[in-house]
């Protein structure tokens, strides 16, 4: 009985800090280091990130979607075994733009049970400026997915990219978040019209999803605000 028991604590526990959880998994997956050489200590950093998002991710499925849950933790897995294989230099066609697709579907299924579950708690909270800010992150990274897709489906697709693996994926991950903050910093360029149409209307949903999460948070308040100067 008590193995039940904790198990389910634990979940319980998981859940209550989910957008905490997220926030600092998204915040290390941002800030981490980059690694020229394939050794054991990326191996182990891709597979604990990978793991942590997985985690993470799944605490924002709800429990009576199983097909759905399921179908994450097979992604998750799937995503930590192409990490492997990238890792161990393994040169097998078409790697990259497979693991870049599940990991786009992998960030889009988080993206929309996390603005979901904001939209639906009528205080502000932590919880919700917290998950309103992973939401923003979470939009950069998919955003950060459909160009490194581009970048592999057209070659030469940007300029002012290296040709290092690593260093080109750190660039192209810096240029998307210029993108949608609009910084508009111009040492990286698009190059074909498909991208240049993708990087406007990037910069116009990290605009508008801004300006909808501040109207809606501003307006809880006021009724928050509202309902307790009237009791």
């Amino acid at each position: 009985m008590n193995n039940s028991i904790v198990p389910h604590k634990l979940r319980d526990k998981l859940y209550f800090y989910r957008f905490k959880l997220l926030f600092i998994t998204l915040v290390l997956n941002f800030f981490s280091p980059q690694f020229n050489d394939y050794s054991l200590t990326i191996i182990i950093f891709k597979i604990f990130i990978v793991t942590l998002l997985l985690l993470s991710g799944a605490n924002f499925i709800p429990k009576d979607k199983k097909i759905l849950r399921d179908s994450w933790f097979i992604f998750g897995f799937i995503n930590i075994g192409f990490s492997l294989l990238q890792s161990l230099n393994f040169e097998i066609a078409g790697l990259d733009y497979v693991r870049y697709l599940l990991l786009l579907i992998f960030f889009f299924v988080i993206t929309v049970n996390v603005l979901q579950q904001i939209f639906f708690i009528n205080e502000v909270t932590w919880d919700v400026i917290i998950g309103s800010f992973c939401g923003y992150l979470l939009i950069g990274m998919i955003s950060f997915y459909l160009f490194a897709l581009i970048d592999i489906s057209i070659p030469d697709s940007y300029s002012g990219l290296s040709y290092n693996y690593n260093l080109r994926v750190s660039q192209l991950f810096y240029f998307t978040f210029a993108c949608i903050t609009t910084l508009g910093i111009g040492d990286i360029h698009p190059l074909n019209i498909i991208n240049q149409k993708l990087s406007v209307f990037i910069a116009a949903v990290g605009q508008f999803y801004i300006a909808i999460v501040v109207a809606i948070l501003v307006s809880r308040y006021m009724r928050s605000k509202r309902k307790h100067e009237i009791q």
